[in-house]
Parts: structure tokens; sequence; C-alpha cells
């Protein structure tokens, strides 16, 4: 029968068979049913559920549409998998460093121009818009994101660095430590999703709000939040037909020509109604919240 939950009604219905003398009551099947619908889970599955529900022992789960702080004493197996969640492309988990420069007193890295770095950008740059709330500067990237580095670069060590800014146009970054010149031969960063810069006992979750879960592919990555988008395309511009005078004989010269003209707003095509239009693009849905089993919890 497994975890699915026609295996689980099986179990607590065999408890309540009449030939069964430890019978369980009601309630008991109910909260039997209950713990083994939850417990059947893997650690970091997310699923729904219509109610809002708070983390607790009888169901170790969080919502992801919230922030919340997680360490290794209290919630020891979903830790485990935060921690070391690493931001991967096309199986590359270590990224290439080309240079190193000083930005206002600081270490500006460079990332090697390449198809995989851009992704990399891209992604770090939407998530940072995502985290901000706005896709404009100035940016918040206070308690963001972090890269951690494989290799001292001049008087700076190897270790995990805090990021204090990003320009996916030029593939740089700019890091919380006092800048000194150094080699950046094989110099590679990697980006653990979840880390807290330096804490080895605790990750955060950064929320994930109004969204929907996709499969990578593309420049979707995993781990990574994605603003909302259309896709990409362009309205030609319209003909018309004027005149800009005529001939000795009376007869209009007409010329065609492009008319600088703006395209105009959607209009109900007579069918189906009027076009709604909203901050993003959704599908007919059901809200509701969404939440990460986390295995293990001791209050």
């Amino acid at each position: 029968m497994g975890k699915s939950i026609a295996g689980i009604t099986n179990i607590v219905d065999d408890l309540n068979t009449s030939s069964n003398t430890s019978a369980l009551s009601a309630k008991q099947g109910k909260a039997l049913k209950d713990e083994l619908n939850i417990r059947g889970r893997l650690v970091g599955d997310i699923f729904p559920n219509r109610f809002n529900l708070a983390l607790s022992a009888s169901f170790p789960a969080f919502r992801i549409d919230q922030d919340i702080t997680l360490n290794s004493t209290n919630h020891p197996d979903i830790f485990s998998l935060l921690y070391n969640e690493k931001l991967e492309i096309n199986s590359i988990t270590d990224f290439q460093i080309i240079s190193a420069q000083d930005s206002g007193g600081n270490f500006q890295l460079t990332f090697a121009n390449n198809a995989d770095n851009i992704i990399l950008f891209d992604s770090l740059y939407s998530d940072l818009q995502y985290h901000t709330g706005n896709t404009t500067a100035p940016f918040n990237y206070i308690d963001w994101k972090s890269i951690t580095i494989n290799s001292q670069i001049g008087g700076l060590a190897a270790g995990t660095y805090e990021i204090t800014n990003i320009d996916p146009i030029n593939l740089t970054l700019t890091i919380n430590a006092p800048f000194s010149t150094g080699a950046t031969s094989n110099i590679l960063g990697s980006f653990y999703i979840n880390r807290i810069n330096t804490s080895t006992t605790t990750v955060k979750w950064r929320k994930v709000h109004d969204s929907v879960i996709r499969s990578p592919g593309g420049d979707a990555v995993p781990g990574v939040r994605l603003l909302d988008r259309s896709q990409g395309h362009r309205h030609p511009g319209g003909y018309e037909q004027f005149s800009i005078g005529s001939v000795p004989s009376g007869t209009a010269l007409w010329y065609w020509g492009l008319m600088n003209q703006q395209v105009p707003d959607p209009i109900n095509d007579g069918v189906n109604g009027n076009p709604r239009t909203g901050p993003t693009t959704r599908d007919r849905s059901l809200s509701a919240y969404l939440y990460m089993y986390i295995g293990t919890y001791v209050p």
C-alpha cells in the first residue's frame, strides 16, 4: 500500500475490523489517518492545504509564502537539505571568476562571459527583484544572497561573503569585503541558495508568494524566484493610403505611407467579454496555502 492516501485509509480500516480487539475510536482513527498522511511525505515535499496551519510537532511543515529561519537543532532533517542546496545550471554548480577589481573599496568579481553565467546572472537578478518587490534600482540586498569562493584572492580568504551589488549586463557582483590585489586564476564561486552568510547552524527560507511552481529548464533555475513576464513579441506598423496633392489633370496622387500610430488597447471582441487586466498574468485558479514538509521537528 506504500504511502498513498488509499493505503493509509486501508491501514486504519484494518485496525477497526470487528475481529480486532484493539479497534480505534473514531477520533483515534482520524488522528492516525492525519498523522500517517503528513508523515508519508518526503522531506522537502511541497503540498497544498486549504487551511492556515502553524508549524508544530503534529504538523511539521511551514508555509512557503513566509520568511522563516530554520536551524540544525529544531529542524534537523530539512536543515541538512537546505544548507547544502547549491544553485545549479546545466549540471554546473561552480562558476568561473575571471577577474577582481576595486569597487568603492570592496571586491567586485567579474565572471566569464558564457551561456551558463548569463543564465546565472539573469536568474540572480530576477530573484533580487522578487526579493526587493520592484524591478528598478535601488534594490534591497539585506538578507539576500551570498557567494562562496573556493580559493584566496589577494587578502581575501576562501569563504562565504554577502553580495551587495549585482550587474547582469557586465556579469559582475560586489561583495562585502575590503579590496586587495591578487591573482584570480582558477577561482570558482558557488551559491548556496538558503544559507545566511557564514552561519553553519541556520538557514533561511525566503518567501515565495502569489507564484506558481515550475519544472527546471531554460532560465527556470531550481531554487530561484522568477518574476512574471509575457512572451516577447512585436506589433507591425500599419500602412495607410493618403493623398499629398494632385497632378495638373486633377487626378489625385496617392502614396502608401507608414503611419506613426500607437497600438490601441485591447477591446471586447463581441464574443468573450471585456479583457481583464491586472499587474500579473495568471490562469483561472484557486488560492490555497503551500507548505514544505520538514520531517523531524523538535520544539
